[in-house]
Formats: C-alpha cells, sequence, structure tokens
C-alpha cells in the first residue's frame, strides 16, 4: 500500500490518502478526526483500517498536488 500526502483539489486543503492503480482514495476526509497525517496514522497502527477503504477513488492524479507532509 502506498499513501501520499496532497493538496485537496475541491477545498484546497492538506489531507492524505491511498494511491490505487485508478488514483486516490482521500483517507484524510474519512479519518482525520482520528488521525491528523500520516505519521500520526502509523503511530496508531492505522493500516489496516486504511486496506479496508473500499470504493472507486476520490481523485484521478493530475487533480492533485502531492507534498512532502509537514
Amino acid at each position: 500500500m502506498k499513501l501520499a500526502s496532497f493538496i485537496n483539489p475541491e477545498n484546497r486543503q492538506k489531507t492524505y490518502g491511498r494511491i490505487d492503480a485508478d488514483g486516490i482514495i482521500d483517507l484524510g476526509r474519512r479519518f482525520s478526526d482520528s488521525y491528523a497525517d500520516i505519521p500520526a496514522a502509523l503511530r496508531a497502527g492505522a493500516l489496516k483500517q486504511f486496506e479496508a477503504v473500499q470504493g472507486t477513488p476520490d481523485f484521478r492524479f493530475e487533480q492533485v498536488t502531492f507534498f512532502a507532509g509537514d
């Protein structure tokens, strides 16, 4: 599983997500109340939760701006 930090193109907020073959699933939208960012999610052992998220990607790769994180 690959995770990435990016700018949500709809609201211009920093978020994070899971990289899938067809795009990015916005995990920040789903889990930000529990995990502020990727490091917090990793410290809490959230990878199984992230893997369990189903559905089509929220964004295509060309829609987002990736960044290195905070």
